[in-house]
């Protein structure tokens, strides 16, 4: 994702070391109804295959598991840890191992890009039914919340938010001219986006307790739905201190990698998530408990051998164990 506006020479260093991520950087994301966006519809290649909703498809027992499955006996929710960046496979991805470590079928309702909200939206449709509910998630509203530029006092910020803020401020019959090619004037105008400087977004420590609180938001919303705190196990998603990696020698150049990838203005947002990641976790334990909804924490540090192939996304071994932790809670 993004790789069109990247060094040529940072990318190969990424394909050589995990040829699996030039498939990853190829899908960039699609407008999608409900869910804002997603990755591309009915994708087939060797690594990544998604359904006609642009969720992937997780091979289960002798079958598949998608969106248009009549019944699953779970899901996980999630971003593009749930969707499985890095995985070599679709055998690969977290809802795959848990299903052959559990024996039981997961769909995958991992949205890339996506936030707590866009988690609770792409669930509506299947929780009441599939009933036990995965959510690995936690990095994405915090990253989001950010690197913000502007305020979100409704429904909190998103990645992307620039290119939807054009998009939203065309009528939906301009933006459907403009994508065949012709010169449509709206109707009536269009207003511009409002320029987002000197607009206080509060401070990092404001912006992470935002994000903090719509994650438990959205996580009371999706208990009420599944019916229940006992059908529901968070996780702590992992995000990667390079310093914590170190004994492993595969993953340095790859979290390297990534940090040029993602440009100058991810280093300080890096930083501070970083610095305070573990109090975040912690507190997400603390109020999960009080909510009664089951929780685990997958640190960095906790996983064995050459796991990761950035700060946020796993290769399947790194999926591996983080199933084994998931089913043992489970």
């Amino acid at each position: 994702m993004w790789s069109k506006r990247v060094d040529s020479a940072i990318l190969g260093g990424r394909y050589e070391a995990a040829p699996q991520l030039e498939t990853y950087d190829g899908l960039e994301p699609r407008v999608h109804p409900w869910v804002a966006m997603s990755a591309p519809r009915e994708v087939r290649t060797p690594v990544v295959s998604t359904d006609y909703q642009g969720f992937r498809r997780t091979p289960c027992g002798s079958g598949t598991v998608d969106s248009a499955t009549p019944a699953a006996d779970g899901v996980v929710l999630g971003g593009s840890f749930v969707f499985g960046v890095g995985a070599e496979s679709d055998a690969e991805t977290l809802p795959a191992h848990l299903a052959r470590i559990t024996g039981r079928t997961w769909r995958n309702l991992g949205v890339r890009a996506g936030t707590s909200t866009h988690e609770l939206v792409a669930a509506l449709p299947f929780v009441e039914g599939d009933r036990q509910v995965v959510v690995c998630s936690g990095a994405n509203n915090l990253i989001a919340a950010l690197q913000t530029a502007r305020p979100h006092d409704v429904y909190g910020p998103l990645f992307f938010e620039e290119t939807l803020l054009k998009v939203g401020a065309r009528s939906m019959h301009d933006v459907a001219a403009l994508i065949d090619g012709q010169a449509r004037p709206s109707r009536g105008g269009s207003p511009d986006v409002p320029p987002a400087e000197g607009v206080d977004v509060g401070t990092f420590d404001q912006r992470r307790g935002q994000a903090l609180e719509r994650q438990l938001r959205d996580l009371r919303l999706l208990t009420r739905l599944a019916g229940g705190p006992e059908q529901v196990l968070f996780c702590a998603q992992p995000f990667v201190d390079k310093s914590s990696r170190s004994a492993v020698p595969e993953e340095q150049p790859l979290l390297g990698l990534h940090d040029r990838q993602l440009g100058e203005s991810w280093e300080r947002i890096r930083e501070y998530a970083l610095a305070t990641w573990p109090r975040y976790t912690e507190e997400l334990g603390n109020r999960c408990a009080a909510l009664g909804i089951p929780f685990v924490n997958l640190p960095a540090s906790a996983f064995r051998g050459w796991s990761f192939v950035d700060r946020l996304h796993c290769r399947g071994e790194g999926y591996r164990q983080a199933a084994e932790r998931l089913a043992a809670a489970l």
